[in-house]
Formats: structure tokens, C-alpha cells, sequence
């Protein structure tokens, strides 16, 4: 039993051993010790003559050992800069074409080394650069402004990097910002894309911390690498960074540079127009013919294909040949198609417009519809549809109000395979 009982207790001990190992590493991943730090090691010495017990002897602080028959020395050197950094970024930033001064994604820059730094930015195109599935250069945006990443959000956009000038970075600490592209070309289409890369170099900070730099160094100079000369007895830089994706960036060269993108999602609409024949005066419906008094119905719909971006539709517009047809008014209540099939005779109301969508959703119009169906008169009364010959105009804000519950947020959206359809009947005069 006693064994037992001592097996468990040395297992828990090694346990408790390994953990506090653990600790130990996991601290010392979290922090290096600061460049121009200063390490002092003292030697004590005791000893005998004969069988008495002589005084100890220290290394003195310094190298300046205790006077005394064998004083001892001290060893002492000055912790040197180790430069580190990495720049990473996320996913391509979806931007219209078109649109003026839009943002990447987020690009981190962190100081992996033991000093304070700064950097110095620089945002190019680049060629043909493939980022991830589906996003490859082909064209270039516009010229480039650098923006700090107010609390490395992702969302809030700060203070221009002025210069591309970062002036102090922490040890371990990362700095954000955005990549500000001045355009991005009308002519270009959906899944296109810019493919860009931000590039940091290794600067002395600003203010200087004179215990972390070498002497005579410039603050927001260029740091230079010392690593292949002699060690001395000051601060002394050594380059650790790995290879970047920029032209030139290679290991070991006090830079780091990553790849951002921005991709052309942009809405893919289209719009048809189709002219049904319904009746005429003498054939009613049966075989009708497109003959003076004839009734044709139109159904004019735009879709937004399951591959585009989300479009706020604003106005579509159609000009009535008056002068060859007359539009119908519809009923009192709603617009049925045709509106006497009998006698193929106009309508003697108001509602002459009617809106359809496949999918429920809150519809403007009449109260007479449901939430794929509405009814518009054919009045000009500002309900979304309007006739003012020899135009018909359709108002998307109005007919497409803002419903949430079912993803439109703003009024006119019309998300990715979705449509939504004007309908109107006319005569033939």
C-alpha cells in the first residue's frame, strides 16, 4: 500500500513539475528580454587556509572585483536588437466597379523582436498574383493611401499613415491598418480582381529609447543589420524575419511584406421585357390577332443572378408609343390580365400596375395584394408606379420598402437570385 500510494505521489510531483515547465516556456514565449538590457553574472568564492575559514570573495559589479588575494572578475554583456516582424492580412475586400477610395481588408504588422521599432509601409500592384481559390490579378486599381486600423477591428478607419510612416511599435505588439485604393475601374466585372501586397521595412523609432538603440542612430532611419560583424560591447542588430511575398523581400532583411486583394463583387443584373398578345375585339381569346383594338399584357422583370453582389435598385423607366397604344387603367381593385377577356374593353379603374416578387416580402402598392402580389394605380400619386405619358416609371424604394425579417435592410435591395416584376396591360389604338 505504502508503494502505491508513493508511486501516485511521484507521478503527481511530475506532473506538477511539467506544468510548471510549461508555465515557465509559455512565459518566456510571451516576452524576450529587451534589447539593451544589461547582464551581470557574479561569482562567489569560498575557502580555506588550513582549517580557517577566510573571508568570501565577490565579483564586483562591473568587472571591478573585491581587493583581496584572488579577487574574482564579473561577466557582463549588453542584451543586442533581434528585428522580427510579420505583416498579415485576411480574406480580398469586396469592392464595385467603379467605387473610389475603398479599403482592403485588415493588414496586421507585429514586432516579433525585443525592441521598440517602426516601419516604414509601402502598398504596390502586383501581376498576376494568384491569392486563394478564385482570386487572380487582372487589372490594377488606382494609387494607394494608408490607413491606421483604429483597435485592429477590421471596421473603423483611423488617422492617415502620413508617408507610410509608422513611428513606434512595442515589442510583441501589433499595429493595423488598411490599404486605400483611390479606384477601382467602371469597366470591370464580377470576381475580378487587384491583387496588391504591403510591404514594412525596420525603422529606429520616434522618439529613440537611447538603452536599445547602437550610438549615433536616427530616429525613422533605416535599421541596418549587424549580424554578420563582430560582437561589441553596445547594442548590436541582428535580422530574423522570414521571406515575404513582395518583389526582393527576402529572409533575413529587416522587412516582411503579404499579399491583399480587391475583389469585383458586383450585382448581375438583367432586365427583360416580354409582350404577350391576349385578345382582340373581333377573336376575343381565341386566336387572337394584333389588330386596332387588340389587348397585349408586358411583364417587364429584373433579376439579380445567384452568383451576384446585393443591388439597391433606384428607377426603371418605359416609354409608351402613345401614339399606337393606350394603357390600360385596370380595375377598381386590381389589375386583371386581360381585364375583360368577353369583350377585350379597358378597365374603368385605377389600378393598372401590378407587381410581383417569387419570394414573400413587404411590398408597397395597395392593401388589395399579398407579399408577392401588389396593385399600383396608374395615377400619378407617388405609390411607386407612375404614368406621366408618355412614361411609365417604377420607384424601387417605394415598391420594395425595407423588411428585415427577411435580409432587406435597405429599401429597393434586391439580393443575389432574387427578382421582382412590373406588369401593365395596353391597346392597340
Amino acid at each position: 500500500m505504502k508503494s502505491i500510494k508513493t508511486s501516485i505521489l511521484s507521478r503527481l510531483a511530475a506532473l506538477l513539475f511539467g506544468a510548471a515547465l510549461f508555465g515557465l516556456a509559455s512565459q518566456s514565449a510571451l516576452a524576450l528580454t529587451q534589447s539593451g538590457t544589461s547582464i551581470t553574472n557574479k561569482a562567489t568564492l569560498s575557502y580555506s587556509v588550513g582549517a580557517v575559514v577566510q573571508t568570501v570573495i565577490e565579483s564586483a559589479p562591473l568587472g571591478n572585483s573585491t581587493a583581496g588575494a584572488g579577487a574574482g572578475t564579473v561577466t557582463s554583456f549588453t542584451v543586442d536588437d533581434k528585428v522580427n516582424l510579420t505583416v498579415s492580412n485576411g480574406t480580398a475586400a469586396n469592392v464595385a466597379p467603379g467605387a473610389t477610395n475603398v479599403n482592403s481588408t485588415k493588414f496586421t504588422i507585429t514586432n516579433n523582436g525585443n525592441a521598440t521599432q517602426g516601419y516604414n509601409l509601402t502598398a504596390a500592384n502586383t501581376a498576376s498574383t494568384t491569392v486563394g481559390a478564385g482570386v487572380t490579378d487582372n487589372f490594377d486599381s488606382g494609387a494607394f493611401s494608408i490607413y491606421l486600423n483604429t483597435g485592429c477591428d477590421g471596421v473603423t478607419v483611423g488617422a492617415l499613415v502620413a508617408g507610410g510612416v509608422i513611428n513606434s511599435v512595442a515589442a510583441g505588439a501589433p499595429v493595423c491598418v488598411f490599404v486605400q485604393a483611390a479606384s477601382i475601374p467602371l469597366t470591370q466585372v464580377n470576381n475580378d480582381a487587384a491583387v496588391i501586397t504591403l510591404k514594412a521595412v525596420t525603422t529606429w523609432p520616434n522618439p529613440l529609447a537611447a538603452a536599445e538603440e547602437p550610438a549615433a542612430v536616427v530616429a525613422n532611419a533605416v535599421v541596418l543589420n549587424n549580424s554578420g560583424s563582430a560582437n561589441t560591447a553596445g547594442v548590436d542588430v541582428v535580422f530574423a524575419d522570414i521571406a515575404g511575398v513582395a518583389a526582393g523581400d527576402v529572409a533575413t532583411d529587416g522587412a516582411h511584406s503579404a499579399y491583399g486583394a480587391y475583389k469585383v463583387a458586383t450585382a448581375v443584373l438583367t432586365v427583360t421585357k416580354t409582350a404577350t398578345l391576349l385578345c382582340d375585339a373581333v377573336n376575343g381569346v381565341t386566336n387572337p390577332k394584333n389588330i386596332p383594338g387588340s389587348m397585349t399584357g408586358w411583364t417587364i422583370t429584373i433579376s439579380n443572378g445567384a452568383a451576384g453582389a446585393p443591388a439597391t435598385l433606384t428607377t426603371i423607366s418605359d416609354a409608351l408609343s402613345v401614339a399606337q397604344l393606350t394603357l390600360d387603367l385596370g380595375q377598381a381593385a386590381a389589375l386583371t390580365v386581360p381585364t375583360n377577356a368577353a369583350t377585350c374593353i379597358a378597365g374603368p379603374g385605377t389600378k393598372g400596375f401590378k407587381v410581383t416578387v417569387p419570394v414573400a416580402r413587404i411590398l408597397g402598392g395597395s392593401a388589395a395584394g399579398s407579399n408577392t402580389v401588389s396593385y399600383f394605380t396608374t395615377a400619378s400619386d407617388g405609390d411607386g408606379v407612375e404614368f406621366t405619358s408618355p412614361n411609365i416609371t417604377a420607384t424601387f424604394a417605394t415598391i420594395l420598402p425595407i423588411d428585415g425579417g427577411t435580409g432587406h435592410a435597405t429599401a429597393g435591395l434586391l439580393n443575389a437570385g432574387e427578382s421582382v416584376s412590373v406588369m401593365f396591360n395596353t391597346l392597340v389604338q
